[in-house]
């Protein structure tokens, strides 16, 4: 078991359209990586805010995102411009459109750069 094993596994989850517990299983998978003690990479973490983005669950991709910003040193995972454009494009799925923009607030707090899709 290796991040690219985990990566694997996450891709049928945000790639496909969104089946029912899709974004679930995303997480599931990433919980069962990280109790595995596999270093997760940006690119799980994405797939699985990607993940939640399509299934249109919002408070999932925002609080994976925070939890990355929050502690990125210590997991090694660089939150990026792909998972905030997800996070923030599940945020206007939800029709919860201030909690995307607090959260575009945060990311730049935070130095993540990002681009013209994020806004």
């Amino acid at each position: 078991r290796d991040s690219t094993s985990f990566g694997a596994a996450l891709s049928p989850c945000y790639r496909r359209p969104p089946a029912l517990g899709t974004w679930y299983r995303a997480l599931l998978l990433l919980s069962n990586a990280v109790r595995a003690e596999v270093a997760a990479s940006t690119s799980m973490c994405n797939a699985t805010v990607s993940a939640c983005e399509k299934g249109s669950y919002w408070r999932e991709a925002l609080r994976l995102l925070l939890q990355t910003l929050e502690c990125n040193e210590a997991v090694g995972v660089e939150p990026n411009v792909i998972g905030c454009s997800a996070a923030i494009s599940a945020c206007q799925k939800g029709d919860e459109w201030q909690s995307g923009l607090w959260f575009l607030e945060t990311a730049r707090e935070h130095h993540v750069e990002l681009n013209t899709i994020s806004f």
